[in-house]
């Protein structure tokens, strides 16, 4: 793939707490791979592959599931794009296989929306498979947003 196009290819399926999950490979916003991570934010996977995405360190302050949403779409990076919340395979991913991230299964965190679950979800209540549906949009968990 050429030019600036953001959008990765599917790569394969993961079966995760019994739910089918589609992986992509993402892609920076310059339409190569992700060679390094804004400072804060922390690299899964190895730079330069395509699979490769950022994830945020730690988790950020508290908020219901709409303003966690808005607050990563308003950020952005001007190498990878804007970022956004992240979605629970990749919250699963780095929570199994990064290293560097605090406070990952300590409580609930909001992850986007499932294909299963029309609104939002959560994950990390104890471990890295925990997953619930967050139909109380307007409580406040922590969050973290994703950059690829």
């Amino acid at each position: 793939m050429t030019g600036n196009t953001k959008f990765g290819f599917v790569t394969g399926l993961a079966l995760v707490s019994g739910i089918a999950a589609l992986l992509f490979a993402p892609m920076s916003a310059s339409g190569g791979a992700i060679s390094q991570c804004p400072s804060g934010w922390t690299m899964i996977e190895d730079a330069g592959k395509t699979a490769t995405y950022c994830i945020d360190s730690d988790e950020r302050s508290s908020d219901d599931w709409r303003d966690a949403k808005a607050t990563c779409a308003g950020f952005n990076d001007s190498e990878l794009g804007r970022a956004h919340l992240c979605t629970y395979a990749e919250w699963y991913t780095a929570c199994v296989y990064g290293s560097g991230l605090s406070n990952m299964t300590n409580n609930r965190e909001w992850i986007d929306a499932l294909d299963s679950w029309p609104s939002s979800a959560w994950a990390g209540n104890g471990s890295c498979t925990s997953l619930g549906d967050g139909s109380s949009l307007g409580n406040s968990r922590p969050f973290r947003c994703c950059l690829k």
